[in-house]
Formats: structure tokens, sequence, C-alpha cells
């Protein structure tokens, strides 16, 4: 009975998912203000093959470039880090700029210079909010922390403004502290609705964990993994394997004598955690680079300024397993010095299934890899394939795979996710349950604790406050199904898991 059900949500999910086009449409550039040669370049993804053209507009992109689209792939918003334009091109209503402080003057007429500095997500069980994520940068440069101090939430609601958009809430704090510059992304949590994010702290191993809800954003502490990941350089970019299950993060220390490091994780899309740390090192004085993970998640790509790696998630030894399948050729852009050539840089996984590259300098071309899902040569890397219509450099928008839907299998009943070092667990059970189910939870740890029941739409349908460390829980007025149930007390949410009610 649970495996039936459980499919029948898969197959619902997945007719959701086909109309989920959040990342149909890509803005590239800079400076179109000054030089028409410069910015204005668009991908659309909403036909095959997508449709490259040129559309003057205000916003200036450097490093920090993401955009949201409606589900039918129309564009809603965009922005460069320093502040959100409208589909219309306008600043949107109420932005009066994100991430305040020195650099969003020092940056604020040419966007951002920060490798994924901003990340844009649907509220989950909403269709007209979105959260925009974004993390401010030390200055100056010459500081000795090159990274973020403060982690922002910028809430948007695109019923407003006749369509346009208002932001209704900017540049709430979520989180300050001396943390790794960049490189936001986000994964659905194994329910198919809710997103996790990470956030590491600088010079560390440690990662604050986030879960984006339809009640707002959840901290779930600090995990510790693995070694202290070296961040000096602060140019790299992060990325979750399509299917949810690995979590890659690339820091180049930029320097001809220092090691690049990419970073290869296991994650837990139901509790949140990774696991299994694997350190790659090497040397070869790259100073752009970028990761991307092949849509059937085998295949990890590495950008590394004059080469191109893949690595072998199927191979018993996954560094052995490193292959060049790109190298940058001797080409350089006519009219401009012999050096004025391309390279690899920010990678980003398309719609249409091929891998995207950007480059540097300023060229009017991107990469790519068109077969991302086979081995070896056969993944067809095409040098300077897409030709845009005007120049770009270091920019490459920053999307995570809105398409996953809820994992295989419903979590464990007992899926827990410790919180800032606490070690109680809870348990609900039986599991599945018919008329009635117990929540478990240590003395003391259930006082002012509350267990909250979702259906399958994100709708809360039922609410009721712990009263001791075995509290019974009345299902009778419930359809038979999946739920998913969260544990919270106060100061915040504490676990979660999913209950089949027969």
């Amino acid at each position: 009975m649970k495996k039936i059900i459980y499919t029948y949500i898969l197959v619902l999910y997945s007719c959701l998912l086909f109309s989920q086009k959040y990342d149909n449409v890509w803005l590239f550039g800079k400076d179109s203000q000054t030089n028409p040669i410069y910015a204005g370049s668009i991908i659309d993804f909403n036909t095959i093959p997508p449709d490259v053209y040129y559309e003057y507009r205000n916003m200036n992109f450097r490093q920090a470039n993401t955009s949201m689209c409606d589900t039918s792939g129309n564009l809603l918003f965009y922005t460069n880090g320093s502040y959100i334009a409208n589909a219309l091109g306008d600043t949107i209503q109420n932005c009066y700029g994100i991430n305040p402080g020195p650099a969003q003057e020092e940056f604020q007429d040419h966007g951002y210079i920060l490798d994924q500095g901003v990340l844009a997500l649907p509220k989950p069980g909403s269709d007209s909010l979105y959260y925009l994520f974004h993390l401010d940068q030390i200055m100056p440069y010459s500081s000795p922390i090159y990274g973020s101090r403060h982690f922002y939430y910028t809430l948007i609601d695109m019923s407003k403004n006749g369509g346009l958009g208002r932001v209704e809430q900017e540049n709430n704090l979520i989180l300050e502290d001396d943390l790794a510059s960049g490189k936001l992304t986000a994964v659905k949590h194994a329910n198919g609705i809710d997103w996790w994010m990470l956030v590491r702290r600088y010079d560390s191993n440690e990662y604050y964990t986030f879960l984006l809800t339809e009640d707002g954003i959840e901290e779930h502490g600090i995990q510790k993994v693995g070694e202290p990941i070296p961040t000096h350089g602060g140019v790299g970019q992060s990325v979750f394997s399509p299917d949810g299950t690995k979590y890659v993060k690339l820091n180049l220390v930029n320097g001809v004598t220092n090691d690049d490091y990419v970073n290869i994780y296991d994650f837990d899309r139901c509790r949140g955690q990774l696991s299994n740390h694997i350190s790659i090192a090497y040397l070869d004085s790259a100073w752009v680079g970028g990761v991307a993970i092949s849509p059937n998640s085998r295949f990890l790509y590495v950008a590394s300024d004059d080469y191109l790696y893949q690595y072998d998630f199927w191979a018993d030894d996954l560094e052995a397993s490193r292959d060049t399948v790109g190298v940058i050729d001797d080409w350089h852009l006519e009219g401009f010095p012999d050096w004025w050539g391309a390279s690899f840089s920010l990678m980003q996984l398309a719609p249409d299934g091929k891998i995207y590259i950007a480059s540097t300098p300023t060229i009017p071309y991107l990469h790519t890899i068109d077969y991302p899902d086979l081995k070896g040569d056969s993944c067809g890397v095409c040098l300077r394939c897409v030709e845009l219509p005007t120049f770009n450099a270091f920019s490459m928008p920053n999307f995570p795979n809105y398409r996953l839907g809820a994992a295989a299998e419903p979590c464990e009943p007992d899926a827990t996710v410790e919180v800032s070092g606490k070690d109680a667990r809870v348990s609900v059970f039986p599991n599945p349950a018919e008329e009635t189910t117990t929540v478990s939870l240590a003395d003391g740890e259930w006082r002012s604790a509350v267990v909250v029941l979702y259906d399958v739409t994100g709708r809360e349908v039922l609410r009721q406050a712990l009263s001791g460390r075995n509290t019974e829980i009345g299902l009778g007025g419930l359809a038979q199904g999946l739920y998913f149930w969260e544990v919270r007390r106060a100061g915040g949410f504490v676990w979660s898991g999913r209950l089949v009610r027969m």
C-alpha cells in the first residue's frame, strides 16, 4: 500500500515538473549602457533549438547573475546582485538596492563581482511569491578575509503591480558570520517541495544548513564534514547533482604555486546532511573555473582555465578517473592582442540537457558540452559553438535544478535533523498508521513542541502540541495517502519525516 501511494505521488510530481520552466531565460554580459557591443545577450530555451538574440537593457552583469521565469517560461525578474529588475527592465517596485554596504556602492553601476552571489527560488506552496537569496562581499579586497559577512533574503510578490512584481521584504538578514564568498546553490528536499541550502564558514569545514518551506527559512545548525577548505582566492563554483545525491564545490586559490581544490560530498535529501567528503587537489595554475554535473548525475565536469576535466562518479577511484575532455586552442579574437583568447570558466546545465561554459576574457561566444551523459571525448566539447550577439565575460546565470521531484522512496519515518549540537531524536510510530500514530520525543525535549502535518500539496492539515514524551495523534479525519510531518520547538523547526495514512 505504501509503495502504491508513493508511486502515485511520483507520477503526479512528474507531470507537474514538466511545466517548471523557471530557468528558461538566460541573460548575459556587462556595460550595455556605455557600449552596445557589450551585454544585452539572451538565450531563450522556450524554443528548440534555443533562441539567441539581443535586447537592450539598463542592467549590467558581472559575476552575480540570476533570473526567474514563471512555470511557463515567461521572464519575471532578474538581478546582478545590486538591484532587481522586472520583465520590462525597470527597477522592480520597492527595490532600493540589495546587499547594502561598501561593495554595493562600488558595484551598483556594473553588478556584483561574486560567483553565484545570488539565487532565486519559488516559495513552496505559492504561485506568486519568490525568494531571492544573496550574499554581500567584504570590502576592501585587501581585507584579511576574502569572503562574505551577511546572508540575506529578499521576498518578491509577482501578483502585485499589475503582474510586474513588488518587493515585500528586502535585505532580511538570515546569517552574519565570516562566510566563504558566493557559491550559492540549492537542492530539493526529498519531498520534492522544500529546498535545502548550504553556506560555508570561511576557511573551514563547517556548513550552515537551511531549509526553505512554505513557512519560511529554517536554520538547521552547523555540520562539520571532512577537512577545512582553503578559501584564500574565493573564485569557484558549487553544484548539486541533478538527482540531488552529490554536492560539489570548486575552490580556486588563484596562484601559480597553489593547489586548486574540488570538494565532493554525498548528500542526504531527507536530512540535509553531507557525508563521505573527498578532496581532490591539483596544480595547473588556473585563475578561473567552474563545475557542472551531467543530467544522469554520473559525470562531474571541472573547468580549469585552459582545461576541461571529466570525472566518473561510478569509477572505483574517482580521482584516477579524471579525463581531459577539452583543451583551449590558440584562437584569439580578431583585432585584439594575440593573448585575447578564451578559457573554461563558470558552467551551467541548461534546460536542453547541454552544459554551457562562459569564458574569459571578453568574447562573444560560449562553449558547450553537447552530450554530457557520455564518457570521455564522446561528451562532445564544442569550443565557441554558441555565438552571442554581444560580448560576454565572467557572466553565467546561476540556477538550481528546478525540475527535481520527490525521492524514489520516502524518507524513513524516524529520519532526524540535529540542530545546534542537540542529539535528541524523534520517532513517529506506527508508520504506516490507521486511526492514530504516536510522536515520541526524549524527556525535556517535548516541552513547547508541536507536531505539524502537511498533505502532498504542502497544505497544513493538522497541528497539535506535544503533551509528554509520547503524544498520541488522531488521524481519523485524514484521507488515506502520504503526509509530511514536522516537529517544531520554540526557536524553530527541529525534525521532519513522512507518514503514510492507511
